[in-house]
C-alpha cells in the first residue's frame, strides 16, 4: 500500500532537503521513513501494520529503531525531534483528518 499523498510529499521533500544536512535522516530506510510519516499522522501501531502489510511486532521493531536513531523514548518525542530537525513542519494531522 502507498502512503497518503500528503505524508509522502512531506517525507519525500524532506528526503531531498535533509539528505545533505541530517545524517540520521539520510540513513533511514524507506520503510523507516514510511513508518515515520504514518506516526506523524497519528496512526496506531496496528493501523501502520495493516497499512504496510507487516506484523505489529515488525512495526514495533521499526519504531524502536527510529527511537534509538533519534535518541528519543517515545512517539511524541520522535515527532518533536523530527520537527526540530526540519523533517516535518506544522501541526500533526489528526487521525480523523488524515487521508485514509
Amino acid at each position: 500500500m502507498r502512503l497518503p499523498a500528503t505524508s509522502w510529499v512531506r517525507v519525500r521533500t524532506a528526503t531531498v532537503q535533509q539528505r545533505r544536512r541530517d545524517p540520521i535522516f539520510a540513513d533511514l530506510s524507506r520503510a523507516q521513513r514510511d513508518v515515520l510519516a504514518l506516526l506523524y499522522e497519528g496512526r496506531s501501531t496496528a493501523e501502520i501494520a495493516v497499512h504496510r502489510g507487516r506484523s505489529t511486532q515488525t512495526i514495533r521493531n521499526t519504531m524502536s529503531a527510529l527511537f534509538k536513531a533519534f535518541g528519543v523514548d517515545g512517539r511524541a518525542a520522535l515527532i518533536s525531534e523530527c520537527r526540530r530537525r526540519g523533517i516535518f513542519s506544522g501541526a500533526s494531522p489528526t487521525p480523523e483528518t488524515a487521508p485514509p
